[in-house]
């Protein structure tokens, strides 16, 4: 029983202990602007039912969890301190490979890099995003620009289909053709349409 005692006291500093650094990293990481962003565009995440779901009932599941499984928790969360394992598992990994086929028959308008610069650059005001073509997904654009080959062309595309849930989501943005084929893309909106 001693023994018992022992366990599930370390497993409890240890949940404890695991809480509040999580908080204290998505409080650095969270800024006033995107909470605010965040609250115009879910409201429904700013009602109590949320809020008591996720700030209560979540965290002490998560605990009670940790305090008696501490062992693989520890064995978990030390990886991720040593850099042996990257903090997005694969589980919460965003595919940036679309996960749907760009068809000659999904193709819009040819294009040139520069119209394509210019329609997509970003003007933020506040600062928020950088005011360069395609804002967070230059460095995706840039590569697939660097990719381009004396014969390849780049065209705008976009692809309405059933997804794994059988609902219909349709996916915009450009693409590299080249003679033989398909190239890479940029996404640039993933919708549901009404």
């Amino acid at each position: 029983m001693t023994y018992l005692a022992i366990y599930l006291t370390i497993g409890s500093s240890l949940a404890i202990a695991l809480y509040i650094t999580q908080q204290i990293s998505e409080h650095r990481s969270s800024l006033r602007l995107s909470r605010e962003v965040s609250k115009a565009l879910f409201p429904r995440r700013h009602t109590f039912r949320y809020h008591l779901i996720n700030h209560v009932t979540v965290p002490l599941i998560s605990c009670v969890v940790v305090a008696i499984t501490w062992p693989l928790a520890l064995f978990i969360k030390a990886r991720m301190w040593l850099g042996l394992e990257d903090e997005d598992s694969c589980a919460t990994k965003v595919a940036l490979e679309p996960e749907f086929q760009i068809l000659r028959e999904h193709l819009h308008e040819r294009l040139s890099v520069e119209e394509v610069e210019c329609r997509e650059r970003v003007f933020d005001p506040l600062g928020a995003v950088p005011n360069i073509p395609f804002g967070y997904l230059h460095a995706q654009w840039t590569a697939v620009r660097n990719a381009l080959g004396p014969a390849d062309e780049i065209w705008s595309f976009s692809v309405c289909e059933a997804s794994d849930w059988k609902r219909l989501e349709e996916r915009s943005g450009y693409v590299v053709v080249r003679p033989d084929g398909i190239g890479p893309a940029v996404l640039t909106s993933w919708k549901i349409p009404d």
